[in-house]
């Protein structure tokens, strides 16, 4: 994901080996079936035989979730409705909930829909006296889990709890007094985004994807990087916004788990 490339240029400029670093990630699913290729990023021997792509993995998650939460598909419902009419759709939680089943308990509605597209980020050394009013990066993390999908709990991101324990300590904040005020999770369904809210320690009183999140347009290794340009815009429109986090995810059932934590400028 886009994200791990943001965190690469952060780690080169606070090392002092750049004083400026330009990150891009772009995509176009819109050449190929999705879905097809990433048949081909599962383990080959067993995985790809039975036919495991991204999809039916996220699938597999969202039933181990849901197994002993009977509320779990109604409330996803509910999220994916509220997400897809904040990025300019008109619909329902019923309109989600008749949609065409895809990975059951996930249905099409429930799924962030594909886009084309690219993201540009430039990450600059700060200096004390010219960015006093900046945003700037406070934290960062990521971490790799285990491919094969029996070889973790798909109900818990472990993977995103280890990463967002490094951000914060590299913030000096306590999971006990996060003040997060904004989270933008790289979340493709809505049972996505609650396992990222619950890794992250997020509770009541954090404003969460304002824009609808990938439900404007998921664009593959773009996404999280995406994640972050909304936290910046967010911030610069919102003087009150002063702390937020960014979220970027990859691989089958979110193997991979990448943040970055956002806070004003105290230069």
């Amino acid at each position: 994901d886009g994200l791990c490339a943001a965190i690469h240029g952060a780690a080169q400029v606070m090392a002092g080996a750049y004083e400026t670093v330009l990150v891009v990630a772009h995509a176009k699913p819109s050449l190929s079936n999705y879905e097809d290729i990433t048949l081909w990023a599962m383990e080959p021997v067993f995985a790809q035989s039975m036919g495991l792509d991204f999809r039916s993995c996220a699938g597999l998650q969202a039933a181990a979730m849901a197994r002993e939460d009977d509320g779990a598909e109604a409330r996803w419902a509910k999220t994916a409705a509220r997400r897809r009419n904040a990025s300019g759709s008109n619909m329902t939680a019923r309109n989600i909930l008749s949609s065409a089943a895809r990975a059951l308990p996930l249905r099409k509605g429930m799924a962030a829909p594909l886009a084309d597209g690219a993201c540009a980020v430039i990450l600059r050394r700060g200096v004390a006296g010219r960015d006093k009013d900046k945003i700037c990066v406070a934290g960062l993390g990521h971490d790799l889990e285990a491919h094969n999908l029996g070889d973790r709990d798909l109900a818990k991101a472990s993977g995103l709890a280890r990463a967002c324990d490094r951000a914060y300590a590299r913030a000096g904040i306590d999971r006990k007094d996060l003040g997060i005020d904004l989270i933008e999770p790289c979340a493709l369904y809505p049972h996505e985004e609650e396992l990222v809210l619950k890794a992250a320690g997020i509770e009541g009183g954090c404003l969460i994807a304002p824009q609808g999140g990938l439900f404007e347009g998921y664009v593959p290794i773009a996404a999280g990087l995406s994640r972050l340009v909304a936290c910046v815009s967010h911030m610069r429109g919102h003087e009150s916004c002063a702390r937020t986090l960014a979220h970027g995810a990859w691989g089958p059932a979110g193997q991979g788990q990448a943040v970055m934590l956002l806070e004003r400028s105290a230069l």
